[in-house]
């Protein structure tokens, strides 16, 4: 939840997911969905009841996680939605 305010204003839902699972998150609510059967946002934004046009998905063509970081010492690792946790987690301890 430490990402979503610096996500668009018409973005309210973000998710990342991996070979296994989505995690997801809005302002009021997060959770896990099992990515079986649900290979695609607008299946997840279906799942949750929300706008498809809402999710912002981390990764490439998505949502950068190190945008959120302000202050950033290259090398920056090429994909930061694969550290979208982490970041979100120390986001989480630093504000």
């Amino acid at each position: 939840q430490r990402f979503l305010p610096f996500l668009p204003s018409h973005q309210q839902c973000l998710a990342w997911r991996d070979n296994e699972q989505w995690l997801w998150a809005t302002r009021y609510r997060w959770g896990r969905k099992l990515a079986v059967g649900m290979t695609s946002a607008k299946e997840l934004a279906a799942a949750l009841s929300v706008d498809p046009e809402s999710v912002a998905i981390c990764g490439e063509g998505g949502f950068d996680p190190w945008e959120a970081v302000s202050v950033r010492q290259p090398p920056l690792p090429p994909s930061g939605g694969d550290f979208a946790i982490a970041l979100g987690l120390a986001l989480g301890k630093a504000y």
